[in-house]
């Protein structure tokens, strides 16, 4: 008789443990529980879409060998109680949810939602709470059984399959496939994983320093250079009146689209905004007379993220890829990413989904190429406000995410 997966964490993680969960998501118990029976079905289901290549599963082995993740089994209430401990489990959930869930991220945050009566900002954190969770259990139950194998993996992936078919209404939908019965069809016959040595799954290894150190509410605000709070923290900066256009600055002419072509140190180019955030943050680097500090942040300008959820609008790509770009030509170089929220809403909601969109920005850094020990990110909520949050513009400017050099 194959073990029930969903059964046992819904047992595990019910009476105090939800309780807990929805103090961090900042819902109700009741709706946290509803959330609950729907999130760990859609994380399982993305776990055995995934599985079922040969890379997938490889990538989903490496992770659960490398991370660790039995470990929060231990003290999931300590884990639990809003810490370091439950940044840890934000921060690696998020790299976690981008790798299984890809594209249908926004979409089952909003089955959740519609399943729990949870707002998507809410729905977001839960997933990202529980994905290291979930795991910790796979890891467990193999562990248990046998050992961490490939065979092993696809076989328990694939077993769930029947109680899957019990989750609320919509899940299949939500995950792209026709039917519950289709998930994974291709996971038991997985080989051996794709993965040549010395290759890396930057955003599993990702999630699994994160989570190891203990550990997006609408688009980001359209602002230039900043000085934004110390996140470890210090005194409120004062506010800074936006630019309302851009000054006249000397230097190439713009492109048709209004941006102008950058040449960076290592020889490649990039299209930037003149006075946009890749400018200062490159005009800040290469001042020798500007030292690292905790003070000096820059915001970002062309981040978008979906509605209410910390999965990154497509539009965004450009931007974080000039980011990428110019952390390889200056090597040296680590940047820190602050996500923020306007004060609206639930506290701890907004602590949650201000981690979770500064750990999605991160995470298409890593995946484009940088070190993840070159990046770290870090959630305010609502905290340090750099505009007015009575009125509509002011709550814009203060939802956002930032970047300051930590090290050049």
């Amino acid at each position: 008789m194959s073990i029930n997966l969903v059964e046992i964490i819904g047992r595990e993680l019910s009476g105090a443990i939800a309780g807990k969960v929805a103090s961090v998501i900042g819902a109700s118990p009741q709706a946290a529980t509803a959330g609950l029976g729907a999130a760990v079905p859609a994380i399982l289901g993305g776990l055995l879409n995934t599985g079922s290549s040969s890379q997938g599963a490889g990538a989903i082995l490496d992770m659960l060998t490398k991370g660790n993740h039995d470990g929060i089994l231990g003290n999931l209430a300590g884990a639990l109680d809003g810490g370091d401990a439950t940044k840890g489990l934000l921060n690696a959930g998020g790299g976690i949810l981008s790798s299984i869930l890809g594209t249908r991220g926004d979409a089952v945050t909003g089955y959740i939602a519609n399943a729990a009566g949870l707002g998507r900002g809410a729905s977001s954190s839960m997933l990202s709470l529980l994905a290291p969770i979930v795991l910790g259990f796979i890891t467990r139950q193999l562990k248990s059984s046998g050992g961490l194998s490939l065979s092993s993996l696809t076989g328990l992936l694939s077993s769930q399959k029947s109680a899957l078919e019990a989750a609320p209404a919509g899940l299949a939908s939500a995950l792209g496939v026709t039917s519950l019965s289709s998930l994974g069809n291709s996971a038991a016959n997985a080989v051996a994983p794709v993965v040549t040595e010395g290759r890396s799954w930057t955003p599993w290894i990702l999630g699994a320093l994160a989570l190891a150190a203990v550990l997006f509410f609408s688009r980001s605000c359209n602002r230039a250079e900043t000085v934004a709070p110390a996140p470890e923290p210090v005194a409120a900066p004062a506010v800074i009146a936006p630019v309302e256009t851009p000054p006249v600055v000397s230097g190439p002419a713009p492109l048709s689209d209004g941006l102008v072509e950058k040449a960076l140190a290592d020889g490649r180019n990039i299209r930037i905004a003149a006075e946009g955030v890749e400018s200062k943050l490159i005009g800040f680097i290469g001042d020798s007379s500007k030292a690292v500090d905790k003070t000096t942040w820059f915001t970002f300008d062309r981040l978008e993220f979906e509605t209410g959820s910390a999965n990154l609008k497509p539009a965004s790509s450009a931007q974080l890829g000039n980011i990428a770009a110019i952390l390889k030509a200056y090597p040296n170089v680590s940047l820190k990413l602050g996500g923020y929220t306007d004060n609206t809403g639930n506290a701890k909601a907004n602590l949650a989904l201000s981690q979770a969109r500064a750990n999605s920005a991160m995470a298409a850094l890593v995946a484009d190429g940088v070190a993840a020990d070159r990046v770290a990110a870090e959630g305010y909520g609502d905290q340090h406000p750099i505009a007015d949050n009575a009125t509509q513009e002011g709550r814009q400017q203060n939802r956002r995410i930032d970047v300051r050099v930590s090290r050049k």
